[in-house]
């Protein structure tokens, strides 16, 4: 479920984001990516969340731990030209189980894949990082995330720096590959988000 700012249960689903960072690290956050997309179990009770923002629609928290632009960095690593409009971010995240995390990364792959993405960036924990390392995907860590990079950000992140976080990066392309030679494609039946306002199909 695709949640922007102005859907009816953003509240809902930025409490249990808050919620899991809360009851992890002691934080308090005050700030969501624009982007959210929700999971529910069989039960209906929400279960997962994750944050996205778009390189094209402007500056990217992550970006705050690079010396330059998310692009230029990605190009350095990959050995080739890269487009802001192929960048994604994702933050946010909060699984209620590692089943979840997992799941979620799966779906997302396929989704970002199919909405035109090249390549994600992210921040992640080791346990993160281990999600995944089990799901036997590829990533490349660009930098340490450390708090003192942050700009202007007034959440209380409690202890989540002292994890010791890294900034990664993914290449969708090869990951959704993967994904699809070991029957995960049917993921793809998910449906797109949306940026600056228009479908990405």
């Amino acid at each position: 479920m695709w949640v922007n700012p102005s859907h009816p249960l953003r509240s809902e689903v930025e409490a249990l984001i808050a919620q899991v960072y809360r009851d992890r690290y002691g934080a308090q956050l005050r700030h969501f990516l624009p982007h959210l997309l929700a999971f529910r179990d069989a039960t209906g009770r929400l279960s997962a969340a994750i944050g996205l923002r778009c390189g094209s629609e402007g500056q990217l928290f992550t970006e705050q731990y690079l010396q330059g632009p998310a692009e230029q960095t990605i190009a350095e690593h990959a050995g080739r030209i890269v487009a802001r409009e192929q960048v994604v971010e994702v933050g946010n995240f909060a699984a209620l189980g590692a089943g979840d995390a997992r799941q979620v990364i799966i779906l997302l792959t396929s989704m970002l894949h199919r909405a035109g993405f090249r390549w994600v960036l992210f921040t992640a924990t080791r346990n993160l990082r281990n999600a995944f390392d089990r799901l036997h995907l590829q990533t490349v860590e660009l930098a340490a995330a450390r708090q003192e990079c942050l700009q202007s950000d007034d959440s209380d992140w409690g202890s989540y720096y002292d994890t010791q976080p890294r900034l990664m990066m993914g290449d969708i392309a090869a990951g959704h590959a993967y994904l699809a030679r070991i029957n995960h494609a049917g993921a793809d039946r998910v449906p797109l988000m949306a940026c600056m306002g228009g479908a990405l199909a």
